[in-house]
């Protein structure tokens, strides 16, 4: 059987053209009707869920508010609740005054040696950073040997990179009110006040195991012969609290 194609190219190109269309339609078509769902959609979820979502928290917020509103002292109790969460920062940052105890024991020889600085008063500035002495001792060579051992003194300690660092202990003297005056044995004592500025490692929290020593060879003229030789002895003293 002889099958002979009496439609010319032309016309079927043009169904071809034709098909094409109505697919291409079609499919926009399609498209159209998916992105208008998916619009839809998130319309609902925006202006519809989170709407709701959004009531429902308000609810929330009025209605824990107004259990609140009938807590009977609730300024106090929420001020008393910030306090105590400041207490650790307070904690870290407060300044370890009671290492001054340990501090002066290794400045000062012990009662007995003719150097030893007999304290009535210690006063500790942490805003000044000073730290104010009245005491008394034998005579004008004990006091320069108390001076000059402060002006020697050194803190080693290590800090928050776990480093050792080292600081001079006592700076900008002033040394006041000397006079002489008898004690209770009616011996002769000299009595002064001395105040200097303190370094910060000294009382930081965040110098960790703090060690006081004191360092220096002095001659003659910065009266040596008067120093204590137990001062200058490799031995240290660690101050107190364990870094703290």
């Amino acid at each position: 059987m002889i099958e002979i194609n009496l439609v010319p190219d032309v016309k079927q190109e043009l169904i071809r053209a034709e098909r094409m269309r109505v697919q291409v339609i079609f499919y926009s078509i399609a498209i159209g009707i998916i992105s208008l769902g998916v619009v839809l959609a998130l319309c609902l979820y925006v202006y519809g869920v989170q709407f709701g979502v959004g009531v429902h928290q308000d609810q929330e917020i009025k209605d824990g508010y107004a259990k609140l509103s009938k807590t009977k002292d609730l300024s106090k109790i929420l001020t008393i609740q910030n306090q105590l969460q400041q207490i650790p920062a307070y904690h870290n940052s407060a300044p370890v005054t009671s290492r001054v105890f340990d501090m002066l024991s290794s400045v000062d020889p012990p009662a007995g040696d003719p150097n030893n600085v007999t304290i009535s008063q210690l006063t500790v500035d942490t805003t000044a950073k000073t730290i104010d002495i009245q005491a008394q001792t034998s005579g004008y060579p004990a006091l320069e040997t108390f001076q000059k051992t402060l002006k020697n003194a050194e803190v080693t300690y290590s800090d928050n990179a776990n480093k050792q660092q080292t600081a001079k202990i006592a700076s900008d003297f002033n040394l006041s009110n000397v006079s002489y005056s008898t004690n209770s044995d009616n011996s002769l004592v000299l009595n002064f006040e001395l105040e200097f500025t303190y370094a910060d490692a000294l009382f930081s929290s965040q110098s960790v195991n703090p060690v006081t020593s004191i360092t220096g060879t002095g001659n003659a003229t910065d009266s040596y012969i008067n120093l204590p030789k137990t001062l200058w002895q490799a031995n240290t003293t660690a101050t107190s609290g364990g870094g703290q």
